[in-house]
């Protein structure tokens, strides 16, 4: 028996590899032509290579799912199709025992995609930020196009950074400060600021104006040392986007902006997708083995890729409208990610007792 699990989870773990290596490829073909409208005479074509291939790790955990879903589906046809799912099934061999033998290559990949989620994406993602940001804006101030917002509830600041840099270094901070009837009554720019060890940021070449009803006052006197909650850990959070990020990072960040009475679904969508995952693979593993053991045994190859295309997209879209309409109407961001888990495995089983 374990040389049957060996024989078929080799089958699988191969068409896996197969089919997430393809689903990549295309991924990454369609960034590079996104890529080169944004080249310039910092940006070139070199670095816009090296930057796609710095968000490889993030492409593979984004496609594994449908990657073994659609290896599950090919893995197991290759040996329906040679009849070699008859003559097992004839000999004994249950359905549980296929099921199990599909899902050990599955546990592999899933940790080799936990792997990178957790240790390999942040850090290649937020090396590839700094390429697409521009090499020359590191000796320039004020003109980054959009930069990133962040509200500062302790000290009741609104900062805007035009790029932030790995290792505690800001450009462009820009602080606004309103009163109880949302009046404008500061604001402040700084060319940088540095992390130091000490807990604190030092502001570089500061101006600010203090602004009254009859008048403004204007200052360079930098707050320092400008002592605020958010750390260069949480800065390389702010600008990575959730799919980027830990599962560590997505739960710390989402309670930390629940305690900044901040949005932060986004976030609690994202770390329960990576908790989930190996539920969503289980799920879609059911659909693609009851479309060998299902009504759609007799099928031929292709119809089976091609259903399995379609289900995979449709669980795609739904899973992402599920999670933007969640956030619109704002139920649990823990449901909209278990429901298509739940449909899908409802519809695979419901197709495996058709067999």
């Amino acid at each position: 028996m374990r040389r049957l699990n060996r024989y078929i989870g080799t089958t699988v773990f191969t068409a896996s590899l197969g089919s997430l290596l393809v689903l990549v490829g295309l991924n990454s073909i369609s960034e590079l032509i996104v890529e080169v409208r944004d080249l310039d005479q910092s940006y070139t074509f070199k670095i816009a290579l090296l930057s796609i291939a710095l968000r490889l790790p993030s492409a593979i955990t984004e496609f594994m799912s449908y990657g073994i879903f659609l290896g599950s589906i090919i893995g197991l046809g290759m040996h329906a199709n040679n009849n070699e799912l008859s003559v097992m099934r004839s000999a004994g061999v249950s359905f549980n025992r296929f099921l199990w033998a599909v899902m050990r290559p599955t546990l592999i990949l899933l940790a080799i995609g936990f792997l990178l989620g957790e240790y390999v994406n942040p850090v290649a993602n937020n090396f590839a930020r700094g390429l697409k940001d521009g090499e020359d804006i590191r000796q320039r101030t004020g003109e980054a196009p959009f930069g990133h917002w962040y509200r500062d509830k302790e000290n009741g600041d609104f900062l805007h950074f035009n790029r932030v840099e790995v290792g505690g270094r800001i450009f462009g901070v820009t602080r606004y400060r309103f009163d109880a009837d949302g009046k404008l009554i500061h604001a402040g720019f700084a060319e940088q600021a540095i992390y130091q060890r000490d807990g604190y940021w030092q502001l570089e070449n500061y101006q600010q104006s203090d602004i009254y009803d009859d008048h403004i006052e204007l200052s360079n006197e930098a707050p320092n040392p400008w002592r605020t909650e958010l750390s260069p850990q949480l800065l390389n959070i702010l600008v990575l986007p959730p799919e980027s990020l830990s599962i560590r990072s997505l739960y710390q960040f989402a309670v930390y902006r629940d305690r900044q009475n901040l949005q932060s679904h986004e976030y609690w969508l994202g770390f329960w997708q990576r908790v989930l995952q190996p539920l969503m693979v289980l799920s879609l593993v059911l659909v693609g083995m009851s479309f060998i053991f299902g009504s759609l045994r007799e099928a031929t190859m292709g119809s089976r890729v091609f259903l399995a295309v379609v289900v995979g997209f449709f669980f795609k879209v739904n899973m992402s409208m599920l999670g933007t309409v969640s956030s619109i109407i704002g139920f649990s961001a823990l449901v909209a990610v278990l429901a298509p888990i739940i449909l899908c495995a409802a519809v695979g089983l419901l197709l495996l007792t058709r067999r």
